[in-house]
């Protein structure tokens, strides 16, 4: 893993590189990967679209204290310069193609994917519009890592 960075009150930005510094395979806006977090431990995380970079994957984890134990494992684990395995993106929740106007709704860490949608809208000219809800400014994830990568996307026309 290449950098790992805080983007809000609870989540992490994890940017991953090959092991060998080869191209990653591409990936559509919706896009996820399988992360092995320790034996037996698999967790999906959408890949993040705005830099559009093809030597790196970049992940968003938000940490449930409730949850299973995957996302504190990431949390408290895994550091900058690890090895960790994924699997190939593959998705599930892919974005259709539209020629009319978009609107794109997303809540808490459930923002990741829908930022990937939107860099590509924007990239593409779409007209579209993008919503994000959290119950704080800080808890919004990718508030940080957005400002400082990419545009703002929120409308376009």
């Amino acid at each position: 893993m290449a950098r790992k960075e805080a983007v809000s009150d609870r989540a992490v930005l994890l940017e991953l590189l090959a092991a060998d510094d080869a191209l990653l395979e591409p990936f559509t806006p919706g896009a996820h990967i399988d992360l092995h977090i320790d034996p037996g431990v698999v967790r999906q995380y959408s890949l993040d679209d705005v830099d559009r970079s093809a030597g790196a994957y970049v992940i968003c984890v938000q940490r449930e204290p409730a949850g299973r134990g995957g996302s504190i494992a990431v949390h408290d684990s895994i550091r900058e310069g690890d090895t960790v395995q994924i699997s190939l993106p593959r998705n599930t929740f892919g974005m259709v193609e539209s020629a009319g106007h978009v609107v794109l709704l997303a809540a808490g860490v459930g923002v990741t994917t829908l930022v990937s949608m939107a860099a590509h809208l924007h990239r593409s000219g779409a007209d579209f519009e993008f919503h994000a809800y959290a119950h704080s400014a800080r808890a919004l994830a990718l508030q940080c890592h957005r400002r400082h990568r990419a545009p703002r996307p929120a409308r376009t026309r």
